[in-house]
């Protein structure tokens, strides 16, 4: 039986495929990055696949024979030094006096925010790993800010001007609304910021930001600054960008919108989320199960939806594997077929359980073996297979039914909690305390100018329509006026032509006249 394999030179951090090159999927087998397959003349056959040694052949010949106890997704190591097979382990490390065990070794979730790449073992040594913030990235950000504000204080100004050079005025100076929008933008600089604690910092001035009281441009303090991004960099943080605080540790602030309203939030839960979690009902002892057996998966993780998708998938295990190669053959499946699946040692039993919670998540097991002794314990598909699926969460915010998806609570539309999100992973339910929002200068600068500027709703659009409403009356109002002149117009020419016409009249009247009072002259002679 032919097998195919890859390696790796750094302890699994990355791994390479044939001729030494990147490991890939989709590359072909025995071709540049692809699996290696193991070949009949294993006397010539080197461990990047090839038939001469190089650099990327590290030296190295390896032979597999007929018969092995390996199986898909085994993993081993060779000491070029000592080289003898050794079998895989766990890697184990301690984190402040807390011992973490893992599959891997690349573990995220020992320290916040700090993924650990583990290239030996050394139980003689202790590492001390020091993690401080880079505040220049923070310090820039703030400039920025500074720098735009003034942009915009400067643009206003310019259009609240009057030149007394030129005895020119700005088309918007003495405009009340400018006037408003330059008041409203300065009191959120200079005031407090509201939902903050007392131990945090309320206001801009107290990290170095400062207003001219003439211009009512801003200049910053870097110094000041930097003194209080290395004390409290979250505190400064929270001036800019709002967040929330939970009074109860069994709920995390996940977000919110520019729709949340600061203050008090109550939340509380009715029904508790829940993970999709099955567990085998067989304690697998020492030596391994007693047959060879195939775990069947179906997994989706939008159930709920009227047309869901699944994933189909097998992992087969040989007579006498252990229950921790059988986590471990999972869990590498899991990766593989990239579904949402932990497998986990439960006291000798199997727990497969989901990564994350709700409805939306499902997955169904069907062994090949069915639930007997010595065996994984989950049922074949004449005995009807396991399957479970998540619960979604419900609850309430300010006593108002919120938006339950997984783990995660969000306010509805239309009320001070809107857009509120709250995340939990606790199996109680009742009342979880309450959520502090607090709004910093960066949510509340883009709500008070859009409130204006809003090409729907926003004021301007108001007021554009008002001026334009105005200047459409004007343009009718000239319109009339355009045509009683023509009206008119018209009504005189008419006038004149008749005048014009008895006035010839009256010309050969008068001419008419004058010749007769000649002739009665000419009688009298």
């Amino acid at each position: 039986m032919q097998a195919t394999y890859k390696y790796s030179t750094d302890g699994g951090i990355t791994f390479k495929g044939y001729d030494g090159s990147t490991f890939s999927s989709t590359a072909g087998t025995d071709t540049s990055g692809g699996a290696i397959s193991t070949t009949v003349d294993y006397t010539n056959e080197y461990i990047d696949g090839t038939n001469s040694d190089s650099a990327d052949s590290e030296g190295v010949k390896i032979q597999f024979s007929a018969g092995s106890d390996l199986v898909a997704g085994d993993r081993f190591t060779v000491d070029v030094f000592n080289p003898e097979m050794q079998a895989a382990q766990d890697a184990v490390i301690e984190v402040d006096n807390a011992t973490i065990t893992k599959s891997t070794n690349t573990i995220d979730d020992a320290i916040q925010g700090v993924t650990l790449n583990l290239l030996k073992a050394d139980t003689s040594s202790t590492v001390t790993l020091t993690v401080s913030s880079d505040t220049s990235s923070a310090k820039s950000s703030v400039k920025s800010f500074v720098d735009s504000y003034n942009t915009l204080i400067k643009a206003i100004n310019d259009q609240l001007t009057y030149n007394s050079s030129t005895k020119k005025k700005n088309p918007l100076l003495g405009d009340p609304t400018l006037l408003e929008i330059r008041k409203k933008i300065g009191d959120i600089i200079h005031g407090v910021i509201p939902g903050l604690s007392s131990s945090d910092y309320t206001n801009l001035s107290q990290i170095g930001i400062s207003s001219d009281g003439k211009t009512g441009k801003l200049s910053l303090n870097e110094t000041t600054l930097g003194s209080a991004l290395s004390s409290n960099p979250d505190a400064v943080a929270k001036l800019f960008i709002g967040t929330g605080t939970a009074s109860n540790s069994a709920i995390t602030f996940v977000s919110k919108t520019s729709k949340t309203q600061s203050g008090t939030h109550n939340i509380s839960v009715t029904t508790a989320p829940e993970k999709a979690t099955l567990l085998g009902n067989e304690t697998i002892a020492s030596g391994g199960i007693t047959a060879a057996e195939t775990l069947t998966f179906l997994y989706s993780s939008n159930k709920t939806e009227s047309s869901p998708d699944y994933t189909g998938f097998s992992v087969a295990f040989s007579a006498n594997a252990t229950i921790s190669t059988i986590v471990n053959n999972l869990n590498s499946a899991f990766a593989t077929n990239d579904v949402g699946l932990s497998a986990s040692n439960e006291s000798g039993k199997v727990r497969i359980t989901s990564t994350d919670y709700g409805a939306d998540i499902y997955f169904k097991v069907t062994s090949s073996t069915g639930d007997v002794a010595g065996q994984i314990g989950f049922k074949s598909s004449v005995a009807g297979s396991d399957d479970d699926e998540g619960v979604d969460i419900v609850g309430t915010m300010n006593n108002r039914r919120a938006t339950g998806t997984g783990n995660t609570l969000t306010g509805v539309t239309g009320f001070p909690e809107e857009g509120l999100k709250i995340s939990t992973e606790s199996n109680q339910t009742g009342g979880f305390g309450t959520v502090k929002i607090s709004s910093g200068v960066a949510d509340k600068l883009p709500s008070i100018l859009d409130s204006y500027t809003n090409s729907s709703t926003g004021i301007l659009k108001s007021k554009e329509q008002s001026i334009q409403k105005t200047v459409d009356n004007v343009k009718a109002q000239q319109e009339r006026i355009e045509k009683r002149l023509i009206t008119k117009e018209q009504r005189l020419r008419e006038q004149f032509a008749r005048l014009e016409v008895l006035l010839g009249k009256l010309n050969v009247q008068s001419q008419y006249i004058t010749n007769q009072l000649a002739q009665i002259t000419g009688i009298k002679k």
